[in-house]
């Protein structure tokens, strides 16, 4: 077999994948919850906003700011406000429940490939494609 028909193979079969993943009902309620947290568009701007002053302060003036407890207080706030909302947590659930099956696929992949290829796991989402010796 080709070098080129295998690829050719893999990216189809790595398309079907996503299609698969986007049909999930875990996939649905992350894209349902995603449209309904724009009714907290509000908060979410005051939160971004918080947050860009924050870290331009800190960029700035570094830990020496006399206002960045402040704007500190401020983010903490918005970021409260923001995440206790029945929107927000749904959605949090959901992009954890898709973060699962992805991190499921990559396992399966890595091992396939080679036990030593370190994965994403459920303990600790995200990771490297680091080899481990």
């Amino acid at each position: 077999m080709s070098m080129n028909k295998t690829m050719t193979e893999l990216t189809f079969f790595a398309y079907d994948l996503v299609e698969e993943l986007l049909e999930t009902e875990s996939f649905k309620t992350y894209k349902a919850c995603f449209k309904n947290l724009s009714v907290q568009q509000e908060k979410m701007d005051h939160f971004v906003a918080a947050k860009d002053a924050y870290e331009k302060a800190l960029n700035t003036y570094h830990k020496h700011s006399i206002e960045l407890k402040e704007m500190r207080q401020t983010l903490s706030k918005a970021k409260q406000a923001l995440y206790e909302t029945r929107e927000a947590k749904a959605f949090l659930q959901a992009e954890k429940d898709v973060q699962y099956i992805v991190s499921d696929i990559l396992d399966v992949i890595g091992n396939t490939i080679s036990p030593t290829i370190q994965t994403p796991n459920h303990k600790r989402i995200g990771g490297s494609c680091a080899v481990h010796n």
